[in-house]
């Protein structure tokens, strides 16, 4: 019974969970809660977003200005169906909704002419107003390869942290719906895969990450500020050792995101 109090006490807060790239998931029943979960105050993450499809949560998403937001090309709908952008909330039943004017998917996502791809870029109906819980994050600048070097502590932001329940007693994953923080260290997605690809590879832990369009970022601990790295673009799978997870990695669309902003802005955009 305290396993399941304690999953009950850490719906109501952040929690973040760290270990290092070299670690792997415990393969007994420990796995029934989250381990090393601290919580942590509101507005950790007020660049973080998040987009509904209806009135269903979907994706994640990324603050990047005052007028977009960046996400995966798969958190947006077919055209017609309603969805809009939730900011400045702690859990997601009290986020201020935003309505989102247009969008564009990058073209090369889900064509035979490239794998990956996975990035979006939304523009809101109207300025975002800042404030202590609604802020953006910064985008990488200057060389492709300045986003983070081997051996950083990167961290992984978003709504859907679950943890893989192992003992059978029929309860499933239990879900998170508040703000989580994973800490990881990058790793080479192949041998043969240079740097400056199109994705970053991270150790995905024991945990199990569902949160689609979330972020992955970059602390600058001289100046507190957040470098956007990566967008979440694939499901971990729950429980794996040593699995790696892919991100589209933000510093190679940097002049795809520039172009797209012009086009949203343009009164000729269709």
């Amino acid at each position: 019974m305290r396993r399941s109090y304690f999953a009950v006490v850490v719906l109501f807060g952040i929690v973040i969970i760290t270990w290092a790239a070299s670690q792997t998931a415990s393969s007994d029943s420990s796995q029934n809660r989250l381990v090393n979960a601290i919580e942590v105050v509101p507005s950790e993450f007020p660049f973080l977003a998040s987009i509904f499809w209806g009135a269903s949560f979907k994706c994640g998403a990324s603050i990047i200005d005052d007028r977009h937001l960046l996400t995966a090309g798969h958190c947006i709908p077919k055209r017609g169906r309603m969805f809009s952008a939730g900011l400045g909330c702690h859990q997601l039943s009290e986020c201020a909704e935003l309505k989102i004017e247009r969008y564009i998917v990058h073209r090369m996502y889900r064509t035979q002419l490239a794998a990956g791809f996975d990035v979006a870029l939304v523009r809101m109906s109207k300025r975002i107003p800042f404030s202590r819980r609604i802020l953006p994050i910064d985008l990488p600048e200057g060389d492709r390869n300045d986003d983070y070097t081997m051996g950083d502590t990167l961290t992984v932001a978003g709504w859907n942290f679950t943890n893989k329940k192992v003992d059978g007693d029929g309860a499933g994953d239990v879900a998170l719906d508040v703000p989580t923080k994973i800490s990881v260290k990058p790793n080479d997605c192949s041998q043969d895969e240079p740097k400056n690809s199109w994705r970053v590879c991270a150790e995905s832990g024991g945990t199990c990450l569902r949160d689609l369009g979330g972020l992955l970022f970059r602390t600058n601990p001289s100046s507190d500020s957040s470098i956007l790295v990566g967008i979440i673009s694939e499901k971990w799978e729950c429980g794996a050792k040593n699995k790696l997870g892919s991100f589209t990695r933000v510093s190679y669309f940097r002049d795809w995101i520039k172009k797209a902003k012009k086009k949203l802005a343009s009164t000729c955009w269709d």
